[in-house]
C-alpha cells in the first residue's frame, strides 16, 4: 500500500503515512458471512450484521474459500482473501440468485419466490420469519438482483428489506420494508448501488466516502442521484466506479490511491472523469493480500491497456515494482478478452492463444514456473474460454477439452492428485462450461451432464458423500444451469426443475429442512431458466 501524496510504502493498518503524515483512507470492511465489502451496521449484500453473524454451520466448520458466481460477469468472493472480478458490466439481470443465506428464483409465470434467512426482512414476504420452503414474493418480475431488488415486467424497480442496509436502494425513511415497494420507473438494468434507466441515465446511491457515487460530494446517499447520461454499461467496485458511454468512452470516479482511475493523478474524484476512448471492454482487480486496485480496458482495435496497482507485475508493463501507473499503459495487441484474479492476469488472443502474467506463487499462470511475471507469457494454444478459481486456473480449448493448473490442495484441479501444477493438465473432455466455487469445482458437459470435484465437507459436490474428490464425479444429467456459493449448490434442469444440495443451516436450499444434503434434492418446478 502506498501514500497518495508522497507515494512511499505504508502499513495497511496505519492511520497516517510515516513519511509525510498524510491521512490514510479507510480500508474496506468485509462481511464475515458473504465476504463482500460492507458499510454501516449491516452488510448490503446478505443483510448480516457487520459484527459477523453468519448462518448456522451445523457443527461443520469449513475454513475453505467461498465463491459466489453470478450469471452475468464473474464475481468470486473468498473468506479470508476477498476479491471481485467483474466483466465490463456490473449489470446482474438474472432469474436465479443465491447469497448463501437466501435464495430467489423467478418461475415461468413471472412470479418471484424466496426462501432462507429473513431476520432483516431480506426475502420480501412481509415477515421476518425464516423460510425453509419457497414463498411467493411478487408477480410480473423480469429480473432479480441480490439482495432484495427486482425489476418488474413494466421496468419498475422494487426494493425491500432492512432500511439500515446502505448498499440497498431505499427511500429517505429508515423504516423496515418487509414487502416489495416501488422505487423507480423505466429501469433497464441494475447492478451494485447503481441503476441504468431505459434512456441511458446512470443513477447511484449508498456509501460515498471516496466519491464513488459520482455526484460531486462525499455524502452518503440514501435515494438515487442522477450521475451521468448516455451510459451503456458500468462497474461499481468496493470504492471506485467505471462507466462506458454510448460513444465508447470510459469514465471513472472514486478512490484513486493507486492511480486506478487512470486520470494521471492519485487524487480521489467525486465526479466522472474521462479516461479512455474507443473502449469495448473493461474490468478491474482488487487484491486483499497486497492491497490496491488495477483497471484493464480493451479498445475496439483489440489493444489491451492497464493502469493502477502493480504489486505483482499484474499490469504486464515490464515493471516488477510496487509503483502504480496512473494513466493507461499499452500492454498487448490482438487481444480478444481478459480475466484478472488476485493479481494474476490472463488474456486470450484473437488467434485463441492464451497469455498470462502477474502473480504465480501457486503456478496459476501455467508457464512451468512459480515465478511472478511482469510481461505476458504465452501459455497455451486453441483456447476458447478461461476461468479462474482460488489460485487455480481452468481453460477450455476449442475442442472442448478442460485443462487446469495452479493450487491443488483440495484436489480442485481434478487430475487425481493433491499436487500444485504449474503447467496445464488435461482433466476431462467434452466440456461446455466450468464453474469454480472456491475449492469446489463443477463442469457441465456438452451432453448436459454435471460433474464435480474438490472439497466436499458440506456435501456441496452432491455425490452422496462428504469426501473430497480429486477427479471429476458425475452428479446429474439434463443440466441447463448451475450456481454454487462454495457451500451450497443449485442446478436447474432443462425441463425447468430446480435442484439443491449442500449447506442448509438457514434453510437456503428450500427443501423444508435445515439439514445438510449431499445429493441433489428437488425444490420446485416450472422455473425460468437464466439467459
Amino acid at each position: 500500500m502506498f501514500c497518495n501524496k508522497c507515494e512511499k510504502p505504508i502499513e495497511k493498518i496505519a492511520a497516517f503515512c510515516g513519511s509525510c503524515g498524510t491521512a490514510v483512507p479507510p480500508a474496506p470492511v468485509f462481511c464475515k458471512n458473504c465476504g463482500k465489502a460492507a458499510e454501516g451496521a449491516f452488510c448490503g449484500e446478505c443483510g448480516a450484521s457487520i459484527g459477523g453473524i453468519a448462518p448456522p454451520k451445523q457443527n461443520r466448520i469449513n475454513k475453505k474459500p467461498i465463491a459466489i458466481l453470478a450469471a452475468s460477469g464473474v464475481f468470486a468472493i473468498f473468506i479470508g482473501i476477498v476479491l471481485i472480478l467483474a466483466s465490463g458490466n456490473d449489470i446482474q439481470n438474472t432469474t436465479f440468485v443465491t447469497t448463501g443465506s437466501q435464495t430467489w428464483v423467478i418461475d415461468n409465470n413471472g412470479d418471484l419466490w424466496g426462501w432462507g434467512a429473513n431476520a432483516n426482512a431480506q426475502l420480501g414476504d412481509g415477515t421476518r420469519i425464516a423460510r425453509h420452503t419457497p414463498v411467493r414474493i411478487m408477480s410480473n418480475v423480469r429480473s432479480i438482483y441480490a439482495p432484495s431488488l427486482a425489476i418488474s415486467e413494466d421496468n419498475t424497480l422494487y426494493a425491500w428489506g432492512d432500511g439500515h442496509i446502505l448498499q440497498q436502494l431505499r427511500q429517505s425513511s429508515q423504516s423496515d420494508r418487509a414487502a416489495p415497494q416501488s422505487i423507480m420507473d423505466n429501469i433497464a438494468t441494475f447492478g451494485r448501488a447503481f441503476v441504468l434507466t431505459t434512456d441511458g441515465v446512470l443513477w447511484g446511491w449508498g456509501s460515498n466516502w471516496s466519491g464513488m457515487v459520482g455526484d460531486g460530494t462525499e455524502i452518503t446517499r440514501d435515494i438515487p442521484v442522477r450521475i451521468m447520461d448516455n451510459v451503456q454499461s458500468f462497474i461499481r467496485t468496493f470504492d471506485y466506479t467505471l462507466a462506458l458511454d454510448n460513444d465508447n468512452v470510459l469514465w471513472a470516479w472514486g478512490r484513486n490511491d493507486f492511480g486506478q482511475l487512470g486520470d494521471g493523478t492519485f487524487t480521489n474524484r467525486n465526479i466522472p472523469v474521462r479516461i479512455k476512448e474507443n473502449v469495448r471492454y473493461f474490468t478491474w482487480n482488487e487484491c486483499r493480500l497486497t492491497g490496491g486496485s488495477s483497471t484493464y480496458a480493451i479498445t475496439r482495435d483489440n489493444v489491451l491497456w492497464a493502469w493502477g496497482a502493480n504489486t505483482s507485475g499484474q499490469l504486464g508493463d515490464g515493471s516488477m515494482t510496487n509503483r502504480a501507473r496512473n494513466t493507461p499503459v499499452r500492454i498487448k495487441e490482438n487481444v480478444d478478452t481478459i480475466v484478472v484474479n488476485d493479481n494474476s492476469a490472463f488474456a486470450i488472443g484473437l488467434d485463441n492463444s492464451l497469455w498470462a502474467w502477474g502473480r504465480n506463487g501457486e503456478g496459476q499462470l501455467g508457464d512451468g514456473t512459480f515465478t511472478d511475471r511482469n510481461t505476458p507469457v504465452r501459455i497455451q494454444e486453441n483456447i476458447s474460454t478461461i476461468t479462474t478459481g482460488y489460485f487455480s486456473t481452468f481453460a477450455i480449448s476449442r475442442d472442448n477439452i478442460l485443462w487446469a493448473w495452479g493450487l491443488n490442495s483440495d484436489g480442485q484441479l481434478g487430475d487425481g492428485t493433491f499436487v500444485n501444477r504449474n503447467i496445464p493438465v488435461r482433466v476431462m473432455d467434452n466440456v461446455d462450461r466450468v464453474i469454480p466455487a472456491g475449492a469446489s469445482i463443477y463442469a457441465i458437459g456438452r451432453d448436459h451432464v454435471l460433474w464435480a470435484w474438490g472439497i466436499n465437507d458440506d456435501g456441496q459436490l452432491g455425490d452422496g458423500t462428504f469426501t473430497t474428490r480429486n477427479t471429476p464425479v458425475r452428479i446429474m444429467g439434463n443440466t441447463a444451469y448451475f450456481s454454487s456459493t462454495g457451500h451450497c449448490s443449485f442446478a436447474i434442469t432443462r425441463d425447468g426443475v430446480l435442484w439443491a444440495w449442500g449447506l442448509n443451516g438457514a434453510g437456503q436450499l428450500g427443501d423444508g429442512s435445515t439439514i445438510l444434503r449431499n445429493t441433489p434434492t428437488r425444490i420446485m418446478d416450472n422455473v425460468r431458466l437464466p439467459n
